[in-house]
């Protein structure tokens, strides 16, 4: 009896050390791909802790609400900006001998981690297409943006064709914002791109909202609770928790692409603008990495209210994309591949503009 007891201790024992073992090895695991102990921000989340916090001003709004490069400097994340503050050759050095395009949109458009600035798609067919081709791409820019640069810069530019660049991941807006001249709606940082308005507060400073996603909302600190602090020893524990807050983003993110009356307003003012300066009109669609293959017919019935709004659909176009044309998150841009794809589409469709094409 003694010897059968000694043997269940030995087994409970070495049981123990096992899991102990074994919990180990995933904690080890899971630190040396990236997660932190306290971590619970979204994997595809741009943003970062950081020792000590600096604020960029290679981006800031200007007299007309525009965010823009700032125009103090000659070079916006090591790329060349005309006087306007975009990253395009000065709006008066045209060849007037042919058609021009006018290209709206953020990052993606701007031409953010194209491994060199020729490898990006704006640049590809300035290039190539025989066209002038003006990129008013900003990075962070969204659609209320984009409808202010239409109205803003239509009538100077005169294109023949303006493209709307929609990056699906971001460019669905949950919440209206209000543009004014010189007000921000981003922090730029060191951590990451900040905005100015979190969950409904707004932050007067950098330093401020920093803390608040750090202490609030993606970081735990051990502040508020035992639980939590005893949650933020483990990144594994730190990841397990943190499904909570990505099963609530994900139904707050359902509810909005339900109702997107608010993202069609905006991307109708630009239509309306473009229609209204007789300029051809044209919806390039990005989505995002993880809906890359997702089948056409699910894609459009997925977002359903933009792909089949009734002034929308009928200019709405984008090419067959794959998950190898994207940089993986947290960056999740084009690659020089898919700058390439994305190029030769938007291309081969301003050939087929015969009335405006400059080669026909």
């Amino acid at each position: 009896m003694q010897m059968h007891s000694r043997k269940n201790y030995f087994a409970w024992l070495f049981s123990l050390v096992l899991m102990a073992v074994l919990l180990g090895a995933l904690e080890l695991g899971a630190r040396m791909v990236g997660y932190s102990p306290g971590d619970v921000s979204p994997n595809w989340l741009n943003f970062k802790a950081v020792d000590s916090l600096q604020v960029y001003n290679d981006l800031d709004v200007n007299e007309d609400g525009i965010l823009t490069g700032n125009t103090s400097q000659q070079k916006v994340y090591g790329l060349p900006i005309n006087s306007k503050g975009f990253n395009t050759p000065e709006f008066t050095q045209v060849d007037t001998t042919k058609s021009t395009v006018m290209l709206i949109g953020d990052s993606f458009t701007w031409g953010m981690s194209a491994t060199h600035s020729d490898s990006a798609f704006a640049n590809i067919l300035r290039r190539e297409s025989g066209w002038n081709v003006h990129n008013l791409g900003i990075p962070a820019a969204d659609p209320v943006q984009y409808a202010l640069v239409a109205e803003r810069h239509l009538s100077e530019l005169q294109p023949d064709v303006v493209m709307l660049i929609f990056f699906v991941g971001n460019d669905i807006m949950l919440h209206d914002r209000q543009a004014a001249p010189f007000r921000d709606f981003y922090f730029f940082t060191n951590a990451g791109a900040i905005l100015t308005d979190v969950d409904g507060i707004h932050f007067p400073d950098a330093h401020a909202a920093y803390a608040y996603l750090m202490h609030d909302k993606y970081w735990l600190t051990g502040e508020r609770n035992l639980w939590e602090w005893f949650i933020s020893m483990s990144a594994v524990l730190s990841r397990l928790y943190s499904v909570r807050f990505r099963w609530e983003e994900k139904q707050r993110w359902e509810t909005a692409i339900e109702d997107l009356s608010l993202t069609t307003g905006y991307v109708r003012r630009v239509r309306n603008a473009a229609l209204a300066h007789g300029a051809d009109f044209h919806i390039i669609v990005i989505p995002e990495i993880k809906e890359a293959e997702m089948a056409r017919e699910d894609y459009e019935a997925r977002y359903g209210s933009f792909f089949h709004h009734p002034e929308l659909q009928p200019f709405i176009a984008w090419p067959v994309t794959e998950k190898n044309m994207f940089n993986p998150y947290p960056d999740a841009h084009l690659n020089n591949n898919g700058h390439r794809v994305y190029a030769d589409f938007i291309r081969q469709k301003l050939s087929r503009l015969t009335a405006t094409s400059p080669n026909e």
